[in-house]
């Protein structure tokens, strides 16, 4: 009977060793994959960093560079002037900035090289060998053959209007927002919003204001102010 007692203790001890090793096991494994889902979400932590993102609050300016049209971004957030860059225009696609900007100079930019070379266009006439003629024959034909000339496109210079706008004619209200026809001392005429007069060439508006002006004296009378 005391063997059989022993015998039944060493069972008894064996299994309760076995249990210890399995939970140390499983234990060990827990920890293990503990760790890699650690690593993993550090890792997608790492990845999953939004990238900075850059709006642009107003377009300043355009130019011709290469043949390229590129726009002077001021970008939201950034006030010193040495943050602001030229962008091409693909890059400003769907940006109601360019929208707003466009609109206030009246359109799209041409491009120099287009406009000179619809300048310097001829018309060919026939398509045959045309025969010489005299310098007398050549002076009647121009002079009685109507033709109409085709003037050269034209856009208002970049930066500021000050030396180039002889004056402001008149200013219309035109639904919520007021319009200002321009006379260029190159002759031209063109309409702009008035908050791109303002920031182009204030003091030709500020002459126009000057100009309209209306006095009274003590009588009532009205007097214009002097010009």
């Amino acid at each position: 009977m005391p063997l059989m007692s022993g015998s039944r203790r060493s069972a008894s001890d064996h299994d309760d060793s076995s249990d210890d090793l399995k939970a140390a096991k499983y234990a060990d494994e827990e920890n293990e994959e503990g760790e890699e889902e650690e690593e993993e979400e550090q890792g997608e932590g790492e990845e999953g960093e939004p990238e900075p993102e850059y709006v642009v609050e107003k377009i300043l300016d355009h130019k011709w560079e290469d043949g390229i049209l590129k726009y002077r971004v001021k970008w939201q957030g950034y006030e010193k002037k040495s943050d602001q860059t030229w962008e091409p225009e693909e890059t400003l696609e769907e940006v109601q900035a360019l929208e707003d900007y466009l609109k206030a100079i009246g359109g799209k930019p041409k491009s120099p090289e287009k406009a000179s070379a619809k300048r310097g266009r001829k018309s060919t006439g026939n398509s045959g060998v045309s025969t010489p003629v005299s310098k007398k024959s050549r002076v009647k034909q121009e002079n009685t053959t109507p033709h109409t000339k085709e003037e050269p496109e034209w856009d208002p210079p970049a930066g500021s209007w000050e030396e180039d706008v002889r004056m402001i004619e008149t200013l219309e209200r035109s639904g919520a927002d007021h319009i200002c026809y321009v006379q260029w001392v190159n002759g031209r005429r063109s309409q702009h919003p008035l908050h791109v007069i303002y920031q182009r060439c204030p003091q030709k508006m500020l002459k126009f204001y000057e100009s309209h002006l209306v006095f009274r004296d003590s009588a009532g009378t009205i007097k214009s102010s002097p010009k």
